[in-house]
């Protein structure tokens, strides 16, 4: 098992080129957001320019091919989302997984959006550390013994600076969050309410569901402004991948707060200086690796494998695990930066999540289709028949790719059968589901760190090994030592106890989505009848008010005759009449067919379907 501390014997020697790697990191560009009325001009202007794009493609499809393309607009996209930054680059990186939705081209270059603020000075934030540590009782020169004045990273909700401790002359990394940062996270929630509320209101694109993926913006953003989740998260996970030889730094909860946030600093290599000096010299970076004891398929298989048990047995995720956040350690152990948030999803949700993946390694297609419409929204009443073809037709494409070593991981890993899920499901224009949009940019930046170390990586293969490991993590939790002949006839029933569970499940999501249905439609009915009687009342109560005002004006009666009765002889001549008789006329008229459009509306529009258990 490995140690609560880091070790000094566990930092492997320096890799070669590493040096240049981060100098060139170093040199990156900042992006300066803009904020306020100038923010909302400039995102105006914007969504303008996309719909005069959008509408010249429309018009000339020459456009959508050579100008205005798809990759060209997404870099357009790209640079619009950096120089606002804030929640728009937390948009466009969960926009940038719907592929189905958008396309190759747009999403790769969303993909490609990097939140990198203008460094704050360090000055206003050694008022912000002061702040936070004063609420313990201490200071700043009482806690830091020095502090960079360089940033490590700066980003729009938090900036990070190399620091060291006075008690015990730790090296330290400090994670601050800026002090304008809430005003412009309030900023950037304004300006997204007020444009995306015009698009309902025009009703551009509603299968987006531009409501559920504010609250997914809104929720990534609120956990990133407040650090003192994060550090409640990191405690756990540490306890729980230690026995996998996977080290987290620790945090110093002494001087962790809601802005402040002081976590070990830890030497060792990145899997991206790995990559880099992989590429320029492969032999040397091969004696490296053999020198330190690593072995990057290995480390590869225990990441994949504790990034599952975080998850299904857990339920945390790390949401930004890239090449640069995953360090690489002596005789194969590893460290995992913690560069942003911990993810945690419904319990439902990741119940039927891990079905999926059951199904993906019994190649259940049909059971996969099945768990993949659960775990999204309502469903519009239609034949589905073809889509689970066309998902079946799609998984086994991808069940063949997993078992050729030389092709690439990206194109096997479980974000790409997820992919093609989502895409099956954008052909027959299903709702857009957001609620596992972070799990699945999770499971991509891990994706590229797995393709690094392991190429042939088999989720398959690994998707089962980690079931039986899980299988027998349970019965050891739930069973003593000295029982453990009785440890197969337990499996056994477990295993039977599992089944009845899953099939329990899909049958009462099955009957529950029946009678729901059935109630809708009595629903509509009933409403359709409410709105009939409502318009027979007020003509009643009209007809009412305007026979007692004939009749005690006139002597008047409302009849329908033709001699005594007063609409009869209105009847009669009704030609004759002016042509202001004839303006009222026409409003009665629109009026009654605007109300019977309203109800046929009503009575024939597109039924809505429950689906899942929300």
């Amino acid at each position: 098992m490995a140690s609560r501390k880091f070790k000094e014997e566990w930092a492997p020697t320096p890799l070669r080129f590493q040096a240049d790697v981060r100098a060139r990191a170093e040199k990156s560009e900042f992006s300066r957001p803009v904020s306020g009325f100038g923010g909302l001009f400039v995102a105006g202007w914007f969504f303008l320019v996309m719909a005069f794009r959008v509408l010249a493609i429309r018009l000339w499809p020459a456009f959508g091919r050579g100008r205005y393309d798809s990759r060209e607009n997404g870099r357009y996209v790209r640079r619009f989302v950096e120089r606002m930054g804030g929640m728009w680059v937390v948009m466009a990186r969960m926009a940038s997984l719907r592929v189905d939705l958008l396309g190759a081209g747009l999403c790769q270059e969303l993909s490609l959006t990097r939140d990198r603020a203008m460094p704050v000075p360090m000055g206003v934030l050694r008022k912000v550390i002061d702040e936070e540590l004063q609420k313990r009782g201490a200071t700043v020169d009482q806690v830091f013994d020095e502090l960079h004045e360089r940033p490590m990273n700066a980003r729009a909700f938090s900036q990070f600076h190399l620091g060291r401790l006075k008690e015990g002359g730790h090296q330290v990394v400090v994670r601050v969050r800026p002090p304008d940062a809430v005003q412009r996270a309030k900023t950037d929630w304004a300006h997204m309410q007020f444009f995306l509320g015009l698009f309902e209101r025009f009703g551009i694109l509603p299968h987006l569901r531009w409501k559920a993926l504010m609250f997914e913006v809104k929720k990534a953003t609120d956990d990133q402004l407040d650090f003192r989740t994060e550090e409640a998260e990191v405690r756990r996970i540490s306890k729980i991948l230690r026995s996998r030889r996977i080290y987290v730094p620790r945090l110093h909860r002494r001087y962790t707060g809601e802005r402040l946030l002081v976590s070990e600093y830890i030497r060792g290599v990145s899997v991206e200086d790995l990559d880099v000096a992989l590429r320029q010299d492969r032999e040397g970076v091969a004696l490296w690796m053999q020198q330190n004891g690593i072995n990057p398929p290995r480390i590869c298989r225990r990441l994949f494998q504790a990034r599952l048990e975080l998850l299904f047995e857990h339920n945390m995720f790390y949401t930004e695990l890239l090449p640069r956040n995953v360090l690489l350690l002596r005789r194969n152990r590893i460290a995992l930066l913690t560069l942003n948030t911990i993810g945690t999803l419904e319990t439902t949700v990741v119940r039927q999540y891990q079905m999926l993946c059951q199904a993906l390694v019994a190649e259940d297609y049909t059971k996969v289709c099945d768990s993949f419409l659960s775990m999204g929204p309502p469903l519009p009443r239609k034949d589905l028949s073809g889509m689970r073809t066309a998902v079946m037709r799609s998984l086994k494409v991808w069940t063949s790719r997993t078992y050729i070593k030389s092709c690439w991981y990206s194109e096997k890993s479980l974000s790409a059968a997820m992919l093609r899920l989502e895409v099956c499901a954008g052909l027959y224009r299903l709702p857009a589901s957001w609620d596992l949009t972070r799990l699945h940019f999770a499971e991509q930046t891990l994706d590229r760190t797995l393709e690094i170390l392991d190429r042939g990586l088999s989720c398959i293969k690994e998707l089962g090994n980690y079931a039986r490991a899980s299988q027998r993590r349970a019965i050891e939790r739930a069973v003593s030592m000295k029982s453990m002949g009785q440890m197969r006839n337990l499996s056994d029933l477990v295993q039977v106890g599992m089944q009845l569970a899953e099939n329990f499940q899909f049958d009462n999501d099955y009957l529950r989505r029946r009678v729901m249905g059935f109630q809708g439609s009595v629903g509509r009915a009933v409403q359709v009848a409410r709105r009939m009687v409502t318009m027979l009342m007020r003509v009643a109560m009209v007809v009412i008010a305007l026979e007692g005002f004939l009749y005690f004006k006139n002597g008047d009666h409302l009849a329908m005759g033709q001699e005594g009765g007063l609409p009869g002889r209105w009847l009669g001549d009704l030609l004759t009449q002016s042509r202001w008789t004839w303006v009222v006329v026409l409003a009665g008229v629109l009026y009654i067919g605007r109300y019977v459009l309203g109800l046929t509306r009503e009575l024939f529009k597109e039924e809505i379907r429950p689906v899942g258990s929300r």
